[in-house]
C-alpha cells in the first residue's frame, strides 16, 4: 500500500474511531492491490470489521485482523453492502455499468456503446459519472472496474441480460478484429498488433461466446479476420481456434472451413508440430473437396508452407505460385508480402532462377504499398534470398526487414529476421555479434511458445556453437535438432552444414563422447535444447570473434 492510500485509509478508519496499529501490513497491501487503489473502495473498506475502534483492541476483547482463521478479506461484507446500496441508487447509469462488466479487460468507450446498444455520447456521458463515482475509472484512453465490482455486477445480471451482453460484446470484438486487420494493410506503427494484444483477455471471451452459442459465422470470422494479427504477432492461440471454429463450420458446409482448418495448421506449425499440420491441412483439402470450393489462398498458402518445412521445395513453389493467383490476394498488401516472401524463400532455397524477380517485385512494387509489417515481410524474404549469393546486401535487408517489423509489432517477422542476420554472423566469423543474437532470440522464440523458428535457429547455433569452441554442447543440441520423431526435419543446405560440423565434433571428441553427448541431446525438449545452447553462449567470454 503506497503512502497516499494508507493516508486514506487511515483517515477513514480514525473516522469511525479505528487504528491501524494493529493491522497487517502485508493483509492492507494486498486488499490495496485488489481494489487497484480506488478511493471509494478504500474507504468502504476501512470500516468494521476489518477495523475495529481502538477502545475494543485496547480490551483486547478483538481478534487482531490477520490472525489465522480470520477470513482473507475481513472487509468483504462491508464492501458488498455498500455496493448494493451504490447499486440501487443508479439511474440511467445502470445500463452503462452492466455493460461494462461483460468486459474482461480495459474497454474503449466504443466498444462499450456497441454492447449496451446506446448512442456512444450517451455511454461517454454517463461513463464520466460511474467514474466521478469510482465505480469505473480511466486507464488511459480506456477504461475500466474494480474486479470487485465487476464480479458483482455479473452476479446481479439475470441470466438472459447476460447472454443478450455476451452475444453484443462478441459480436462487437468481431468487427474490431476485422476493423485492425484492415488497418494493419497500411499502418505505419505497431498500434493494429498492440490493439489486437490488449484485446487479448476479451477475444478469448468472446471467442468462447461464439462456440458455446454455436455461432458459426462469429467463431469463422473471428478466426479468420484474426489470422494475419495473430500469425505476426506471434499469438498461436488465435490460430489453433481454428479447430473449434472448422467443427462448427463443418457441420454446417460453411465454406470457410477449409480456411479455419488452415489456419490453425499454421498454428501448429508454430508450435513445432508438422505431423499435426499435415494431419489438419488433409482435412482442410477434403472439406474444399465435398464443398466444392476452388483454390483458396489460406489452404494454398498453409500446403505451400508445410513444403517448405519439409524441403518440398518444387512441390512448394507450385503450391505457393498458385496461391498467388487466388482472387483474395488481388490488391491485398499483406497477402501479396506473406504470400510473396514465403514463394520467394521457397525459390530461393531451391536455388531457382526465378528467385531474383520475385525479390525485385516484393521490394520495388509491393513494400512501397503497404504498411510497415508487410513492407517487413519483404525485406526479410529478400534478404534471406541473398543470404548465399550476396551476404552483405542480405545483412542490409534484414536490418531494415528488423526495424519494420518492430516498429509494427510483428515480433515474429523481427525474429526469423533476427535469426537469419544471426546466421550470417555466424558465417562472417562476426561470433561476439551472433552469441549477442542467439542470448536475445532463444528466449524470445521460447515465451512466445512457437517452435518451428526456435529449432531453425537452433540447427545454425550447432555451428556457433562449434566455432566457440563449446564442443560437448555443440553435439547435445545437434542431437536435439536431428533426433528421429523430433518433428523438425533438417534438410538441403542445413542438412550438409550439420554434417560437416558432425564430422568435425567426432574429430574433436572423439567417436565415444560425440555419440554420447548426441544421444543426450535427443532427449531433450525445445526448452532444454535451446537452455543448453543458451547456457553454453552465456559462457563464452566477450571477444571470441
Amino acid at each position: 500500500m503506497g503512502p497516499r492510500q494508507r493516508q486514506l485509509f487511515a483517515d477513514r478508519a480514525a473516522a469511525v474511531g479505528a487504528t491501524l496499529d494493529a493491522v497487517d501490513d502485508t493483509l492492507l497491501d494486498e486488499l490495496c492491490r485488489r481494489l487497484d487503489g480506488l478511493p471509494l473502495a478504500l474507504e468502504l473498506a476501512a470500516t468494521p470489521p476489518l477495523v475495529q475502534p481502538a477502545g475494543d483492541q485496547r480490551r483486547g476483547g478483538a481478534e487482531p485482523v490477520g490472525a489465522a482463521g480470520r477470513p482473507p478479506w475481513p472487509g468483504t461484507r462491508s464492501l458488498d453492502a455498500a455496493l448494493d446500496l451504490v447499486y440501487r441508487l443508479l439511474d440511467d447509469e445502470r445500463t452503462v455499468l452492466q455493460g461494462a462488466g461483460i468486459f474482461a479487460a480495459p474497454f474503449d468507450a466504443v466498444d462499450l456503446a456497441a454492447v449496451c446498444n446506446l448512442p456512444e455520447a450517451v455511454v461517454r456521458e454517463r461513463l464520466a459519472t460511474l467514474v466521478e463515482r469510482s465505480l469505473v475509472f480511466r486507464s488511459g484512453p480506456q477504461h475500466r472496474l474494480l474486479e470487485t465490482v465487476r464480479s458483482d455486477v455479473r452476479e446481479r445480471l439475470a441470466p438472459e441480460q447476460r447472454q443478450a451482453l455476451a452475444r453484443r460484446h462478441a459480436q462487437q470484438l468481431g468487427r474490431r478484429v476485422e476493423a485492425l486487420c484492415a488497418a494493419l494493410r497500411h499502418a505505419p506503427d505497431d498500434e493494429p498488433i498492440a490493439a489486437v494484444r490488449r484485446l487479448l483477455p476479451d477475444l478469448r471471451q468472446a471467442f468462447g461466446t461464439a462456440t458455446a452459442d454455436g455461432d458459426v459465422e462469429l467463431a469463422l470470422g473471428l478466426v479468420c479476420a484474426g489470422r494475419d494479427l495473430a500469425f505476426d504477432a506471434m499469438l498461436p492461440e488465435l490460430l489453433l481456434w481454428g479447430e473449434r471454429a472448422a467443427a462448427l463450420g463443418s457441420a454446417a458446409g460453411h465454406p470457410l472451413t477449409a480456411d479455419a482448418l488452415a489456419i490453425a495448421a499454421l498454428g501448429r506449425w508454430k508450435m513445432g508440430d508438422l505431423d499435426g499440420m499435415g494431419r489438419l491441412l488433409e482435412r482442410a483439402v477434403a472439406e474444399s473437396a465435398r464443398l466444392g470450393i476452388p483454390d483458396r489462398y489460406e489452404v494454398l498458402g498453409a500446403l505451400g508452407t508445410e513444403d517448405l518445412a519439409r524441403g518440398r521445395l518444387e512441390r512448394g513453389i507450385e503450391r505457393l505460385s498458385r496461391s498467388m493467383h487466388t482472387p483474395e490476394v488481388a490488391g491485398d498488401p499483406h497477402r501479396l508480402a506473406e504470400g510473396g516472401a514465403t514463394l520467394l524463400i521457397c525459390r530461393a532455397y531451391a536455388h531457382d532462377p526465378a528467385a531474383d524477380g520475385t525479390a525485385a517485385r516484393l521490394l520495388e512494387e509491393v513494400a512501397p504499398r503497404a504498411g510497415v509489417v508487410p513492407a517487413a515481410w519483404c525485406w526479410y524474404a529478400a534478404g534471406e534470398s541473398a543470404l548465399d549469393v550476396d551476404p552483405e546486401l542480405a545483412r542490409r535487408r534484414l536490418e531494415r526487414a528488423v526495424a519494420l517489423a518492430d516498429a509494427g509489432g510483428a515480433t515474429f517477422v523481427a525474429g526469423v529476421a533476427g535469426a537469419s542476420l544471426a546466421s550470417l554472423a555466424v558465417r562472417g566469423g562476426r561470433f561476439d555479434d551472433a552469441v549477442q543474437q542467439y542470448r536475445t532470440l532463444l528466449p524470445h522464440w521460447l515465451r512466445a511458445g512457437v517452435s518451428a523458428p526456435l529449432w531453425t535457429m537452433l540447427r545454425s547455433a550447432v555451428e556457433l556453437l562449434l566455432s566457440v569452441g563449446a564442443d560437448e554442447a555443440a553435439a547435445r543440441v545437434l542431437g536435439a535438432v536431428t533426433a528421429p520423431g523430433s518433428g523438425n526435419e533438417v534438410v538441403g543446405d542445413d542438412d550438409r552444414r550439420l554434417r560437416a560440423a558432425a564430422a568435425v565434433l567426432v574429430e574433436r571428441l572423439g567417436p565415444g563422447r560425440y555419440e554420447s553427448c548426441v544421444a543426450e541431446g535427443g532427449l531433450l525438449d525445445d526448452a532444454a535444447a535451446a537452455s543448453e545452447a543458451t547456457a553454453a553462449f552465456s559462457a563464452v567470454p566477450v571477444g571470441v570473434g
